[in-house]
């Protein structure tokens, strides 16, 4: 038996019931719900679209579930099938087991996801955290990754230290404190571009009711990366608090030797609007294609 990543089991029905209200926001149906025995623990799969089109994998930001990610995909899933992969130790229904960030650990839990789901080189979304993950399969395993893009990525860039005090740790600290609704929203306005119902209820639960993985994710290296063959893509927002974009493409342009192109939402912080979910899935599709 794992222990725990919620504060109570109340917590735990909670969020759950928010997953799968996310899963229904998608309009992704039907779909599979999968489970992979792996070396690192039980990871669920939501496995929907079009399962005879190619493969699109999608890994998901911290602490969020693969319905935030599967959500701004869903028009890709008339030509593809999309593999939404829930991450250990976050909230969804993998189990709650936290991998080292380091070494090899994370890659070979990936490689292990791939070969269960029996996908080769599956073109592989990275959003956030989970483009950090996709760092570290492709540094463990180049050849498994057919297309690797990055959305908003962790792992290249990191904000200044000040920035990240006074529009991050300090509003969340009064957050964590007060526990107010004024507090909560002077925190996500930083990263949310366009704060909704389901998004406020999300993340006071999440901050409250999770042990949540302040772990900052390592910075990825040249070296850990030389061996990529694959086409990689970017696509960041104008204003990322957490990424700043110019580094983050800066570093995809040094460290990939097939890095094929990006895209810059304009006027988006680190969370886009659900409003612009189209270009993201049209852009995505027009790099798949190419």
């Amino acid at each position: 038996m794992h222990p725990t990543i919620y504060q109570s089991e109340e917590d735990r029905t909670a969020l759950l019931a928010l997953y799968e209200q996310k899963m229904r926001d998608t309009g992704l149906s039907p779909y599979e719900d999968r489970y992979l025995e792996t070396a690192a623990g039980r990871t669920h799969v939501i496995v929907a679209g079009n399962p005879q089109g190619p493969p699109l994998v999608l890994l998901h930001g911290i602490n969020a579930g693969a319905p935030l990610a599967l959500e701004p995909m869903a028009p890709l899933g008339d030509h593809y099938c999309l593999y939404g992969i829930d991450t250990l130790g976050q909230v969804g229904k993998s189990d709650p087991v936290r991998l080292p960030l380091r070494g090899a650990t994370i890659g070979d839990w990936l490689v292990d996801c791939l070969d269960q789901l029996e996908l080769r080189a599956p073109a592989v979304v990275g959003i956030s955290y989970g483009a950090f993950l996709l760092q570290r399969l492709l540094a463990r395993a180049p050849q498994r990754v057919g297309k690797a893009i990055f959305l908003v990525p962790a792992g290249f860039s990191a904000g200044s230290a000040w920035s990240t005090w006074r529009q991050i740790t300090w509003p969340l600290l009064r957050f964590m404190w007060r526990k107010g609704e004024r507090e909560l929203l002077a925190f996500m306005k930083a990263f949310v571009t366009e704060v909704d119902e389901w998004t406020l209820a999300f993340q006071r639960r999440m901050l409250l009711g999770v042990k949540v993985d302040f772990r900052r994710p390592p910075m990825a290296t040249a070296a850990e990366l030389a061996a990529v063959e694959a086409p990689v893509y970017l696509l960041a927002v104008e204003n990322d608090v957490f990424f700043p974009t110019e580094q983050s493409l800066e570093k995809c342009r040094r460290f990939f030797k097939n890095f094929r192109g990006y895209h810059i939402l304009k006027a988006s912080k680190h969370v886009p609007a659900p409003g612009r979910f189209p270009e993201i899935a049209e852009q995505i599709e027009k790099w798949l294609v190419t």
